[in-house]
């Protein structure tokens, strides 16, 4: 006895590949221009993580030129910016898994999130004081103020900690110069000093102090002269009110953990990483930056502790390879058009259905 079997009628092939594109072209469609952020500052933190990505390009450029070799054991993802273990401009004993993690553009999303947290407008002065030891970090915060329009009064100090900027070839100080060169900012710091201990490099040798001041030199930054008394303080107050020119503060801004700016280890970790809107009480007093800041309840960014800050953020600890803009949790959820998923599917079952009714038979 024979089996009967029914054989369905076969779907014409130009129908199913017509199906095939036709929903392709929907789900990209609606992956392009139908899904959107839940945070409010989603351009801006793009745009900014955009410019921080061809800042930290930038930067790896001009250190391939100068014959920096990149050891793929130390940068992982080839950016360059992970200096050396020891040198002479080297101030501190540094975290090899806080620099890697710092080569993110992200980090430039972050940076505007928190400014806009704390209030600041287009046209605002934001104080920042920074090093050589979180070269990534730096470029991130420059490429967020470039985007937010505002007024940077920035002290940097030239020292910077292992694993940071600290080739005496290419210093912060010289690489932020190429950013504003290249025209990536239009921005950069107002003075310097020489860093490290006592914030004149008292603990570095002689040697190390001469290429300090060679690099601020050459780059035609002013000199702050520091003694380690109550006088640098104040000094560096009355650069900040300088450099606002009339304008409002609106934000005080640290990267790493240069002690003027946060104090000794114990004192940075009273500070914290991150945002902190109403620091007056919350930061103890002192003869810090921060502290200075903190009683005139200006807002204080601290990016530091990024063993803490980066998964607080949604961002990879020591990346494998180089982190691409717009991903990580500082930018939310993503949130796809309903209406618009729904009419590329109501597209395609329409194809779908026209498709089966040509196909069949007239009737007798």
């Amino acid at each position: 006895m024979k089996a009967i079997y029914w054989v369905p009628r076969r779907a014409s092939r130009r129908l199913l590949l017509g199906l095939t594109v036709l929903s392709l072209a929907g789900v990209v469609v609606v992956e392009a221009v139908g899904r959107s952020r839940t945070t409010p500052y989603d351009a801006e933190m793009l745009r900014a993580a955009e410019l921080a990505e061809a800042c930290l390009r930038a930067i790896k450029t001009e250190a391939v030129a100068r014959g920096v070799q990149i050891d793929a054991r130390y940068d992982p993802t080839m950016s360059g910016l992970i200096g050396r273990w020891m040198s002479p401009v080297t101030s501190s004993y540094g975290s090899l898994g806080a620099k890697q993690t710092s080569v993110n553009p992200n980090f430039a999303a972050v940076a505007v999130e928190m400014l806009r947290r704390a209030g600041v407008r287009e046209g605002d002065a934001v104080a920042v004081g920074y090093s050589g030891s979180f070269p990534a970090l730096n470029a991130c915060l420059c490429a967020a103020m470039e985007v937010l329009k505002v007024r940077p009064v920035i002290i940097a100090s030239a020292a910077a900690s292992q694993w940071g900027a600290n080739r005496p070839e290419l210093m912060w100080v010289d690489m932020e110069h190429l950013l504003q060169r290249r025209g990536l900012i239009g921005f950069r710091s107002v003075a310097a000093s020489l860093g490290g201990g006592a914030d004149r490099a008292a603990d570095m040798s002689a040697e190390g102090r001469r290429m300090l001041a060679a690099a601020i030199e050459r780059n035609g930054l002013p000199l702050i002269e520091t003694h380690g008394n109550a006088a640098d303080l104040a000094r560096r107050m009355e650069l900040y009110r300088a450099g606002a020119a009339g304008r409002r503060i609106a934000a005080y801004v640290n990267v790493g953990g240069a002690s003027i700016s946060v104090g000794t280890l114990n004192q940075s970790q009273l500070v914290g990483p991150g945002l902190t809107l109403h620091p007056r009480g919350a930061i103890p007093p002192g003869n810090t930056v921060v502290a200075r800041f903190a009683a005139q309840d200006v807002p204080v960014i601290n990016l530091a502790d990024l063993y803490i800050l980066a998964p607080k953020c949604g961002l990879p600890w020591r990346p494998a390879s180089f982190p691409k803009v717009g991903r990580g949790g500082v930018y939310g959820p993503l949130r796809y058009s309903r209406p618009l998923a729904g009419l590329a599917l109501g597209v395609v079952l329409a194809a779908a259905l026209a498709g089966a009714l040509l196909r069949r038979p007239a009737r007798a």
